[in-house]
């Protein structure tokens, strides 16, 4: 009866003939090399998000030829959310896609429309040139996160986009009353457009990078390269390397991209983004006497972690009853590791909710800041201190990722008696 009846069987009912004389035209006219069909319907409704995954589908219906069954190009007959109204013109749309005559659809996450009160939009695979084309500029930052590297590579991704998020605010507030757009874009779940790739140094090598990208208006260079500037920013030291690499070409070697590239370089992409929006005539930016003051506002006001040395350091701990210094050498391998990671930890302990927001962070090289090594009794680096009002415990806690640190806070921080309102808080 009707009750018994397949939801898919009954959605695909009326267009199951289509398909079936498309299939049988499309194997009469094989003369030279026979391909073979496998036809399917899925359920969007119960496969939403397998779909969207694998075959960079949200708007439905979808019919989707897949050259070769989970690896191969997906191509979308008149782009998606539509059908073919006749066998010939499904017919036609198989033999395109078989020809390779049609795009293939890029993989790609869904557009999101972007929040008003945001000041960054994210880039997907599915939207990339024109979202560029929207604006005379674009400051973009792309990454690409392997997680199966490390967990603590993952946790410097997410660190890096957050650090991302202040600049867009900075830039756009400089750069008032035009300023550039700026963006996000993750290769790692959306395909780089072939335009962007082959006109510049845009590629997975190159991530994590920013770019400042002019619009081209839509008129390709040469018909498939970008048609306006790309320019990248180059760390000074990787600058210095590609110039040593540069003068033998047969020892020319890619420089690796530094993972912390905005932890370590934001003064300078700042400085580099003005001077590259002052290229463009429809984009305001400040004058060059007032950069620097710029710079080092944000960098004031964003600073997790201060730095100290003898004559500060009493002062620090008489002003903040809890504090977590780190005693350093700048010649410790171990102290370099650790910057990027306590740092994170400082800004994600000040964005927590709780008493962990309370505690503030701060590093002393203990090299140059002896009395104050004498005093605390630092006999290696990195040593670090928990400071509860001016008293010194030693930190016993992880060190590899941020939340190490602010999960070892929250355990230091718990009251030793907890007033409890219910039973159901025991548990």
């Amino acid at each position: 009866g009707a009750l018994n009846q397949n939801p898919l069987e009954t959605a695909v009912k009326d267009f199951r003939p289509i398909v079936t004389q498309a299939m049988h035209a499309l194997k009469i006219n094989q003369t030279q090399k026979k391909y073979s069909y496998v036809v399917a319907c899925v359920d969007a409704a119960k496969w939403g998000q397998w779909i969207e995954k694998e075959l960079y589908a949200w708007t439905f219906p979808a019919l989707i030829v897949q050259r070769y069954i989970g690896v191969g190009d997906r191509y979308f007959f008149k782009g998606g959310g539509h059908l073919p109204e006749t066998a010939e013109q499904l017919v036609d749309f198989v033999t395109k896609a078989a020809k390779y005559s049609i795009e293939p659809r890029l993989k790609s996450k869904r557009a999101q429309l972007p929040a008003a009160n945001r000041d960054w939009k994210q880039l997907v695979g599915d939207n990339v040139e024109s979202e560029l084309r929207k604006s005379p500029a674009t400051l973009v930052y792309a990454f690409k996160v392997d997680a199966t590297i490390d967990e603590i590579t993952e946790d410097v991704a997410l660190e890096e986009q957050e650090l991302f998020k202040d600049f867009a605010s900075w830039i756009k507030t400089v750069c008032r009353p035009s300023p550039p757009a700026v963006a996000m874009f993750d290769a790692t779940d959306n395909e780089i457009p072939l335009t962007l790739y082959s006109a510049g140094d845009f590629g997975l090598s190159s991530m994590p990078a920013v770019y400042f990208i002019q619009n081209d208006h839509g008129k390709l260079r040469h018909g498939q390269y970008w048609g306006a500037p790309i320019s990248k920013y180059e760390p000074p030291k990787i600058a210095e390397e590609m110039e040593k690499d540069s003068e033998n070409r047969n020892n020319f070697t890619i420089p690796s991209p530094r993972h912390n590239l905005l932890a370590t370089h934001v003064p300078g992409i700042m400085k580099w983004a003005i001077v590259e929006a002052r290229k463009v005539p429809e984009i305001s930016a400040p004058k060059e006497a007032e950069v620097d003051a710029l710079v080092n506002i944000f960098t004031a006001q964003t600073a997790a972690v201060a730095e100290l040395d003898d004559e500060t350091l009493p002062g620090f701990l008489a002003d903040n009853r809890l504090s977590l210094v780190e005693f350093y050498a700048p010649w410790c391998g171990h102290c370099k590791k650790l910057h990027p990671t306590f740092a994170a930890a400082a800004r994600m302990a000040k964005k927590s909710q709780g008493r962990v927001a309370a505690v503030k962070f701060a590093k002393i090289n203990a090299e140059k800041a002896t009395r104050a090594a004498k005093k605390y009794n630092v006999a290696g680096y990195p040593t670090l201190y928990f400071f509860k009002h001016g008293t010194p415990y030693p930190y016993h806690g992880a060190t590899e990722r941020r939340h190490h640190f602010v999960g070892w806070l929250n355990v230091e921080l718990k009251p030793d008696i907890e007033e409890i309102s219910t039973i159901s808080n025991l548990t």
